[in-house]
């Protein structure tokens, strides 16, 4: 078995700094540096350290515009790791007993909860690879008000186009009193090819009617946008 101690991103083209993107030339070589992010990590006597190096992380990091071939030259490879002096192995936590419950997760009544959705989905026929999510939650919050939560979103790319990947997302809020129910949801549709990146984002607002689920005030809003990729 083996896990995660630690993860580095950069985007090589950004690998003089942000204020400085250069493409890379291929056939020559870089010497590139990554920083991996702060961590704090004991390995077990017998345990091996693993450096996996990687073009793409999809769905943590927006896939590159193009695919490519990175050559590496593995004598050159080093992994430098900070070291902590003092005695090896430090004493195991006192922890209390479990109560068997989730203390984070938020006060609830007999009604039943939303699923949480995670998964992968692979479309055959679209050559598409997808990311799903889903989560929320009903509960009480003050001054009497009922709060309904909602999320839920799509990331996806194409397995013979990296440039082609999107992302959708949906966030709904709902807060009740008992003088005044109010909801807003907010839409984000975020699309990418090799040259751009084209973002809708809609607003709904409202304050429902009582005793007819229907919308006595509204304000809607749509903001729209390309943005160049530009070696980002």
């Amino acid at each position: 078995t083996s896990a995660l101690a630690s993860r580095g991103i950069l985007n090589l083209a950004h690998r003089h700094g942000h204020d400085d993107p250069r493409p890379l030339e291929p056939g020559v070589p870089a010497e590139i540096e990554i920083e991996l992010e702060a961590t704090s990590w004991v390995f077990e006597p017998g345990h091996r350290v693993r450096l996996s190096l990687a073009g793409a992380d999809w769905p943590n990091v927006w896939p590159p515009p193009h695919a490519a071939v990175l050559t590496v030259d593995r004598a050159s490879v080093a992994l430098t790791l900070p070291v902590l002096d003092g005695p090896s192995g430090l004493p195991a936590p006192a922890l209390p007993p479990t109560t068997g419950e989730d203390a984070h997760a938020p006060d609830t009544d007999e009604r039943a909860q939303p699923p949480v959705v995670w998964r992968f989905e692979d479309d055959v026929i679209g050559g598409e690879t997808r990311a799903v999510i889903g989560s929320g939650s009903d509960y009480d919050g003050p001054f009497d008000a009922r709060i309904e939560e909602r999320y839920e979103g799509t990331v996806g790319v194409s397995r013979s186009d990296p440039g082609q990947a999107f992302a959708h997302g949906r966030a709904v809020y709902r807060i009740a009193w008992p003088e005044a129910d109010v909801r807003a949801e907010a839409r984000l549709e975020l699309r990418s090819d090799s040259k751009a990146y084209h973002v809708v984002v809609e607003l709904d607002v409202e304050e429902i009617e009582a005793d007819t689920d229907s919308a006595a005030f509204s304000r809607q809003r749509r903001f729209e946008r390309t943005i160049p990729r530009r070696l980002a």
